[in-house]
């Protein structure tokens, strides 16, 4: 994946109705997306049964719990264990359409560290020294 890498957060309570469908719209796009945290808010339904199935053979899915009731604990839970450089924010109800993960990668520009670190690793071959 070049350019940014990009975690998708997905608080959800109870979403056993929608989870599977939002899930399998997101890994349609897994060459775009590091990871998906779905973020566990106390269901009491079939939710965290079917998230760990599906991350049972899908390695970029991962299913965080949060005790503390309310989305934007779930919400917070999910940014607080996200490796990615760009964080995403959808409902578990919602389904992406085709793309939108790549837009939001190329919406982002390169970071300014990276641009830093690949002109030092860009000078350093060009200033090495040749045997000879």
């Amino acid at each position: 994946m070049d350019g940014e890498a990009l975690s998708i957060v997905v608080p959800a309570r109870n979403e056993e109705r929608y989870i599977g469908p939002c899930l399998s719209a997101l890994l349609q796009q897994q060459e775009d997306i590091l990871e998906i945290i779905v973020v566990d808010n106390n269901s009491t339904d079939n939710t965290v049964q079917i998230v760990e199935a599906v991350a049972a053979g899908n390695p970029i899915v991962r299913l965080v719990t949060e005790k503390r009731p309310g989305v934007a604990f779930a919400r917070n839970a999910g940014f607080d264990a996200a490796e990615g450089s760009i964080f995403g924010r959808i409902d578990a109800d919602t389904r992406v359409r085709p793309g939108w993960a790549r837009t939001a990668r190329e919406f982002f520009p390169e970071t300014t560290w990276q641009r830093s670190a690949r002109s030092a690793v860009s000078t350093t071959r060009t200033t090495r020294p040749t045997a000879g």
